[in-house]
């Protein structure tokens, strides 16, 4: 994955805020080109909601626009699993939008930053019934290592991360 600073923090923040989506394809492709290098054993692909209100504001959802290239590249399903809610923080925020019985996840979103939406994303799958989740990501915001490389974590094991630990993305 890149860091989140420089060239891909500028190509993040003007995607963001420029609302096109076709800003997005290229991040998006470039990701999946690294997620299909180490293809976990997925259902499908889901990623991280954005409130209604933030869709609205942005023109896009970005973070959709990211996994759908990963889930076209992988050959797999992409399906809308999570509802966002204001605030923007909070234990509340995400709800399951389906029953997801021992389904193998691939869960996107642009930038990683504390690990604590992952988390508790991953919290709202596993109550859905998701079975192993794995996280990809652009960028990581920060200069300390959030999870560890390449491991996965089965369901309803313990985890300093809330069982996200695999992470992929550009290097």
């Amino acid at each position: 994955m890149f860091d989140y600073r420089g060239p891909v923090a500028a190509a993040v923040v003007t995607a963001k805020l420029a609302g096109a989506r076709r800003g997005w394809r290229p991040l998006g492709r470039l990701l999946a080109e690294r997620v299909a290098t180490c293809p976990p054993e997925l259902d499908a692909v889901t990623w991280v909601a954005t409130a209604a209100a933030r869709r609205r504001a942005r023109g896009v959802d970005h973070a959709r626009l990211l996994a759908a290239e990963v889930a076209d590249r992988l050959e797999v399903p992409l399906l809308d699993t999570l509802h966002a809610r204001a605030p923007r923080h909070g234990p509340d925020r995400f709800t399951a939008r389906l029953r997801l019985p021992g389904s193998d996840l691939l869960l996107v979103d642009d930038v990683l930053t504390t690990g604590a939406t992952a988390s508790r994303v991953a919290g709202v799958l596993r109550d859905a019934g998701a079975g192993r989740i794995h996280l990809a990501v652009l960028a990581r915001a920060g200069s300390h290592a959030l999870v560890d490389v390449g491991a996965t974590v089965p369901p309803g094991a313990p985890g300093p991360d809330g069982g996200v630990r695999r992470v992929l993305g550009p290097r």
